[in-house]
């Protein structure tokens, strides 16, 4: 099983999760039994997960055995099974469901690959009301070759007008970067890696 940042895990009921956790992180787990994958090195057996709870400020870092995990949802996953569109479709959507259709149109008319990340994957998830009125959209595409500079241009561009904030991250072999830094200067930007941000080229 590949496990990759931001790709959320959903376990099995007696998971165990290592080291001691706050009581809204148990309850948390309790509820949804699920967990997002951090971008951090873990031992061998183990992966290294975010805990997200009800609040915004509740959020946990964590060790748990790779054997505990029953079901992996990419980003990418949770878009292809369209049931975002529920969501999109109610009578009044917060604007980030209405922002996520916007940014689909534009992938389906370019074809570009992505996947949400963030408060609207986590519901899209567990089914748990994780998104507000103020909520952003925050985004990921991956990208496994060297980027049409001009596609992710407009795809930044196109951003500016949707209903709600986006936030993109794109992901490479070295790490991830922000869409907008990589825009302005890809020769030196902040790029998250396993073992920690550094500063330089977001090349292949």
């Amino acid at each position: 099983m590949e496990l990759r940042a931001h790709d959320l895990l959903r376990l099995v009921p007696d998971a165990k999760v290592l080291g001691d956790l706050p009581a809204w992180a148990t309850d948390s787990l309790h509820q949804t039994r699920t967990v997002i994958v951090r971008r951090a090195v873990a031992p061998n057996g183990l992966v290294s997960v975010g805990i997200r709870g009800s609040f915004r400020g509740q959020r946990c870092e964590s060790l748990l055995r790779i054997e505990d995990v029953i079901t992996l949802y990419t980003p990418e996953s949770l878009i292809r099974t369209g049931n975002w569109r529920q969501f999109t479709g109610s009578p009044r959507p917060f604007p980030a469901w209405q922002a996520l259709e916007q940014v689909n149109d534009f992938a389906e008319r370019t074809g570009l690959v992505y996947g949400p990340i963030g408060s609207i994957a986590f519901q899209l998830a567990t089914g748990v009301d994780s998104v507000s009125q103020s909520s952003d959209l925050d985004v990921m595409v991956r990208l496994a070759t060297a980027p049409n500079r001009r596609l992710l241009q407009d795809f930044h561009d196109a951003n500016r007008f949707h209903a709600a904030p986006v936030d993109v991250v794109l992901e490479g072999p070295v790490g991830a970067v922000s869409l907008t830094e990589y825009l302005q200067r890809p020769d030196r930007v902040l790029i998250k890696t396993q073992i920690g941000p550094r500063i330089g080229a977001f090349v292949w």
